[in-house]
């Protein structure tokens, strides 16, 4: 196997990557790249892509992905630009030519199967199988929200269509998290196979429940947000921590951007010829063609072959994997999971990149870029697992406020200040602790029964800048002077020189 780290991304994604790079003016690149990545992904998994694989049979791409960055870092504008002039024609050419006739194909066979099962007329059972079908309502391209219910009736469509995928892409999920809780839970299910158990409800006059169907549904889910709305030490971030801990970590590609647009560097015209690239334009006319030109019926249930060299490649990786994952401690659960089956989520994309080349196989090529995305985002989900502890959080805030606080204001501006007072009280005493060896220093006064909390910083010493006066005069006359560490002892030791440790001003 290739080191890693000299890897390539796939061309097409890396291209458009930049392109988005450049109209938001974020030079964090993971980002977009993921963005990229999980449109290519609904793509391929709306033509129900297959791969082929030795050991594990056939498996559908899909991609599950979470894409943290701060506000202004070009979310919306690069989700605007991916949906209305990337995958717009995709999308056209699929909602109008290929998802009606494959559907129409699969009710008929789907009519006569449950036909020769009851024994009744084939027409007849035509006429109720297509009324149920358009009772499910319209086909959702993609949604922002949902409830397990809508989510298996979603499923029921799509099996009875034999076409699409389910396709949630949460913004805000900092906000949003708690009220789909039970939608995640379902989509754990769906990953790997797109399979999930029916729930049994009663069946009545008003409401009578369908025939199931059994199939397979690729789903796809991306999860958008900012890492303080998301990570804020509250509930929230612990419904998130626990997500990832039932299995999302090891389903899911990570993104994260710490920092937002920048112009600096740039000049108005330099930026105004990023913003107009006539080059950008032309490649994302044609990306958009070729995406639409994939939506044809003729490549609908690609199936993507992988042999016996690049399914070794792939173990290998694996092993290198599980390799890693030995190093971490036993604690350390949720990293364990995520780098054990780093592999799979790999294999799923590879599949990915080769439909969007019109590949017939997985290569070499299309498994190394595809790991070359995996080890970016497991970099990405190692900064989103060492977060501040809340205590730490506590301190910094207390110092890098000038004025005096009360408990009132620590619980009004942080979320995670909460609890008893005695809970309060301890994650005030760690603070105050962690403060002393990192030069943080926090002090309470109490006046009037009410505890006042301040807070400074302690600047790093340079020791090539020693702040040092001195003088051959015991009370007079001292120079002010900034000397290296090193060179102290020349002063200190020097016959009728007096000195002090810091700059004196002349009065």
């Amino acid at each position: 196997m290739k080191d890693i780290t000299t890897l390539d991304h796939f061309q097409p994604l890396e291209q458009l990557t930049q392109i988005l790079c450049d109209k938001t003016q974020n030079p964090n690149p993971l980002f977009f790249r993921v963005l990229v990545a999980y449109y290519f992904s609904k793509v391929a998994s709306m033509m129900r892509v297959d791969v082929e694989t030795h050991d594990r049979g056939t498996i559908p791409v899909n991609m599950y992905a979470v894409n943290l960055a701060v506000s202004g870092a070009g979310k919306n504008m690069s989700t605007s630009i991916v949906e209305e002039e990337v995958i717009n024609k995709f999308q056209h050419v699929f909602l109008e030519q290929t998802f009606p006739l494959i559907s129409e194909e699969s009710i008929a066979k789907l009519a006569i199967k449950r036909a020769a099962k009851k024994s009744e007329d084939p027409d007849e059972e035509l006429v109720r199988t297509k009324k149920e079908f358009i009772d499910l309502g319209p086909l959702a391209f993609s949604f922002d929200s949902a409830t397990t219910a809508a989510v298996k009736q979603m499923r029921h469509k799509l099996l009875m269509a034999g076409a699409g995928s389910v396709n949630l892409e949460l913004d805000e999920a900092g906000s949003n998290l708690s009220g789909n809780m039970d939608v995640f839970t379902a989509f754990l299910s769906l990953y790997d196979i797109g399979k999930i158990k029916e729930k049994l409800t009663k069946s009545t006059a008003d409401n009578t429940r369908n025939e199931p169907i059994n199939g397979r549904t690729p789903t796809n889910m991306m999860l958008f947000g900012t890492p303080s709305k998301l990570l804020n030490g509250s509930k929230t971030e612990d419904e998130f921590y626990s997500l990832l801990d039932t299995g999302f970590a090891r389903r899911c590609f990570f993104g994260l951007s710490k920092t937002g647009a920048s112009s600096e560097g740039l000049s108005a015209e330099q930026i105004y010829d990023l913003l107009t690239d006539t080059s950008a334009r032309t490649f994302l006319e044609d990306l958009s063609d070729l995406l639409g030109n994939l939506a044809a019926p003729k490549n609908f249930g690609a199936t993507i072959m992988i042999n016996k060299a690049v399914s070794v490649l792939l173990i290998e990786y694996r092993m290198y994997c599980e390799e890693r994952a030995l190093a971490f401690a036993d604690h350390e659960d949720i990293k364990k999971a995520e780098m054990n089956h780093r592999y799979y989520k790999t294999l799923k994309l590879a599949g990915v990149f080769a439909f969007i080349d019109s590949s017939p196989d997985i290569t070499e090529e299309y498994l190394y870029n595809a790991i070359c995305l995996a080890e970016e985002s497991g970099l990405a989900f190692e900064n989103i697992l060492t977060r501040e502890r809340d205590y730490v959080r506590l301190a910094k805030h207390i110092a890098t406020l000038d004025s005096e606080l009360t408990h009132a204001d620590l619980v009004e501006s942080l979320p995670f200040y909460t609890g008893t007072i005695s809970t309060k009280k301890e994650m005030m005493s760690l603070a105050i602790a962690w403060g002393y060896k990192n030069n943080v220093v926090i002090k309470t006064v109490i006046a009037d029964g009410i505890e006042f909390i301040s807070g400074s910083t302690l600047e790093e010493t340079n020791l090539d800048e020693m702040k040092v006066s001195f003088s051959t005069h015991v009370a007079e006359n001292y120079e002010n002077a900034l000397v290296p560490f090193n060179e102290l002892h020349k002063l200190t030791q020097a016959q009728g020189y007096h000195w002090v440790n810091h700059h004196l001003r002349s009065l």
